[in-house]
């Protein structure tokens, strides 16, 4: 699913060049469940972006399901996100006056399905499998945190990516809600899906069957 090749990256602080990552590879399989660890600063959601095709490299080959899209062109990268990448994050970004099946079903929308009646169907069962069947037309400020990651975790799934990546997605949750969160994360995206997952929390880390930690701009695994 993923070939990264000799990635780099940098930004400038002032007059002085900032290397957050150099000559970085990194291959992911489908159905590959990999977290990535790694202190504050050392550029994890810089990589998560990257692969995520928010950003792109200064240097190198990214290739995300046989396709070199390090090369193409933002409207390209737009389409392969709502094709290909599902997106969980801290701050779930809903749109606050849709209700919760119009948010999970806003990628579908924007790849061009409005008319599609299957779309909303497809909305609805994936907030009923995250147990949210009971908050289907509730706003996004009427929940509690965990209803919102896993609402956030449909709406990822909404296109059927095959690449998922989510960061830090219990750092604001509680143990029983940070459980729950793991568990849907790691069993509803089906078996052919890549995860991949930024955290700072060993215990989370553990449940992956990879664990990658960056750092000096380097990918080390660790067992």
């Amino acid at each position: 699913m993923i070939a990264a090749r000799a990635l780099a990256k940098h930004y400038r602080d002032n007059n002085r060049q900032v290397t957050v990552f150099d000559d970085l590879d990194l291959e992911c399989a489908a159905g590959d469940y990999l977290a990535l660890m790694g202190t504050s600063g050392a550029g994890k959601t810089s990589l998560l972006q990257l692969l995520g095709c928010l950003d792109r490299p200064d240097a190198g080959e990214y290739r995300l399901d046989g396709e070199l899209v390090s090369a193409l062109d933002e409207e390209a990268l737009a389409h392969i996100r709502n094709r290909k990448i599902g997106f969980v994050f801290q701050t779930n970004y809903f749109v606050d006056y849709l209700d919760l099946v119009d948010n999970v079903a806003l990628p579908g929308r924007y790849g061009g399905r409005h008319g599609d009646p299957a779309l909303r169907e497809r909305a609805v069962a994936l907030l009923t499998r995250v147990g949210l069947d009971h908050r289907l037309h509730h706003l996004p400020g009427e929940l509690s945190g965990g209803e919102r990651q896993r609402a956030a975790i449909a709406r990822a799934l909404c296109n059927s990516p095959g690449l998922l990546l989510a960061d830090e997605p219990t750092g604001n949750l509680d143990e029983a809600n940070t459980e729950r969160v793991l568990a849907i994360l790691e069993e509803l995206p089906g078996a052919n899906t890549a995860l991949i997952v930024v955290t700072h929390d060993r215990r989370v880390a553990q449940r992956a069957d990879r664990r990658l930690m960056l750092r000096d701009g380097h990918l080390e695994e660790h067992a």
